[in-house]
């Protein structure tokens, strides 16, 4: 099973990455998306199977970005240079944000409810697409973690158990990021 569910998530990846450059026309950011959509899903089928996101995988989307802006640095050096900053204020946004909502929560129930390795991915997904996006994929990855772990406990009847997390931030980025932009 756990082969499977490996192969499922790296196909849809993979997938999905296609389907960005093609609609993106094989831009330097629609790359950096790929990219990161791949990483993503590789990153949704080891938490699936280990229950860990890899400082590896978080650090090599965020290595995009910073690739991203190295070429847009030889061709305008204010432009890349805004970007940076932007940046580093999109990954700290959403770090605060999470932090602040895992110290509330640990605070009233004793645990944190989210893992380092969740926290570090979102923030390098803020650090990449930015704070308004990175807070939109926290929302829908909660809205779709709420709705298909409600399904599966009124399916089960059985209590909730420990879940991966990283699936549903990859599925969200994945639907944020196939969103025409308006």
């Amino acid at each position: 099973m756990e082969m499977r569910s490996r192969s499922i998530w790296i196909f849809a990846g993979a997938a999905t990455a296609a389907l960005v450059l093609i609609m993106e026309r094989f831009s330097v950011s629609a790359i950096m998306c790929a990219g990161m959509l791949v990483c993503l899903a590789l990153c949704a089928a080891h938490d699936i199977e280990c229950r860990r996101i890899e400082n590896g995988a978080v650090l090599a989307i965020a290595g995009l970005r910073v690739w991203e802006l190295a070429l847009a640095a030889c061709t305008n050096t204010a432009s890349a240079l805004h970007g940076a900053v932007a940046s580093l204020a999109g990954g700290a946004a959403v770090l605060a944000f999470l932090l602040g909502a895992a110290a509330l929560m640990e605070r009233r129930s004793g645990a944190t409810g989210i893992g380092g390795g969740d926290v570090k991915l979102f923030a390098a997904l803020g650090f990449c697409l930015g704070w308004e996006t990175g807070l939109a994929i926290i929302a829908l990855s909660c809205a779709l973690l709420v709705a298909v772990q409600g399904l599966r406990a009124l399916c089960s009847r059985k209590p909730a158990s420990a879940f991966a997390f990283a699936p549903y931030i990859a599925a969200a980025t994945a639907v944020i990021l196939l969103m025409p932009s308006v």
